[in-house]
């Protein structure tokens, strides 16, 4: 982490304000709402994805700020530092990085549903991965 923070592509963030608190909710009760696009669902996975890398490094005391233009892929590469993930996991993530900016940016249409289910599966095992690092690692910051 440090070799980042000196890189100017994440910053050391005081313990007070590392705002980890709590599992990830989704809201859905279990449900799966098929309606949205599978584009979308693809975002949604790539959304979670980053949203428990950021608790990784705010846990560990760290963010990466915004406005350097690549600010994701600073936050995803962190991973082999927070929490450990091997380069094959991140390189999965980066991935779907890429996939879900196709699909924002580039590519007009559908995405596979196969895609989207794979997604599913690899993002919510990561995001459980994530979870559970910060509850070895930092059960101080979880509530109750």
């Amino acid at each position: 982490m440090e070799q980042l923070a000196l890189r100017r592509t994440a910053r050391n963030q005081p313990s007070r304000d590392r705002g980890v608190a709590g599992d990830r909710q989704d809201g859905s009760g279990g449900r799966r709402i098929d309606a949205v696009s599978g584009k979308r669902r693809l975002a949604c996975c790539y959304s979670a994805l980053l949203n428990a890398t950021r608790a990784a490094l705010r846990a560990s005391g760290y963010r990466v700020p915004k406005g350097s233009g690549s600010h994701h892929y600073y936050a995803i590469q962190s991973l082999r530092f927070t929490v450990g993930l091997d380069a094959t996991t991140i390189q999965q993530i980066e991935s779907l990085r890429k996939k879900r900016g196709e699909g924002d940016y580039v590519r007009i249409g559908g995405v596979s549903e196969s895609m989207v289910a794979e997604a599913i599966v690899f993002a919510d095992d990561c995001c459980n991965r994530i979870a559970n690092w910060i509850r070895s690692e930092h059960p101080d910051l979880l509530e109750g």
